[in-house]
């Protein structure tokens, strides 16, 4: 088993290290296979690779007042599409909630997952037409744009936290070194 990675400053340091967490979990993923034997496993993956679409599903329903409230079915339907169109588009690790290589989060990283998400919501929101009432699909694409927002702000963060967008500083002289 690969020793859990730690946590440095460089951007070489941080890919091998969402490399090794990569590594771990396909390990996890194989005792839980062999826990579970491959039928149950399969209904489990299912569930697993849904819990980003099931999250922000919930959310939308606590923000629906008790008029536009969603049925379960609606619910199952949505979190459907949703995962459908997620898949569909190009992989991009900013989106698809994968180990983030830090090294793509730079500004034009950034700019693109911020574009690929912006065509995603435009698939949902299509995908969303056919399963929500007009009042629903109207808060619907009001919240997936509340998300889009504090998303794009997240990606930048974490960004600033890696370092990705730091201005390169020049060396502080030593004072006691010529010049």
């Amino acid at each position: 088993m690969p020793a859990w990675p730690r946590w440095v400053d460089s951007a070489t340091d941080s890919k091998r290290a969402a490399e090794d967490i990569t590594a771990l979990k396909t390990q996890y993923e194989k005792q839980i296979e062999d826990l579970l034997g491959p039928q149950t496993y399969s209904v489990f993956q299912q569930y697993d690779q849904t819990v980003a679409e099931r999250t922000q599903v919930n959310l939308f329903k606590q923000s629906l007042s008790a008029d536009k409230a969603l049925t379960e079915q609606q619910g199952n339907d949505l979190v459907a599409a949703m995962y459908q169109a997620r898949k569909a588009p190009p992989e991009n690790s900013l989106l698809n909630g994968q180990t983030r290589d830090p090294s793509q989060l730079t500004e034009d990283g950034i700019a693109r997952a911020l574009k690929l998400q912006e065509q995603l919501q435009k698939q949902y929101a299509d995908s969303a037409a056919s399963i929500l009432t007009p009042a629903q699909l109207d808060q619907f694409t009001k919240f997936q744009q509340q998300l889009s927002t504090m998303q794009a702000a997240d990606m930048k963060m974490a960004a600033q936290m890696f370092g990705q967008n730091k201005p390169n500083a020049s060396p502080t002289p030593n004072p006691g070194s010529a010049l």
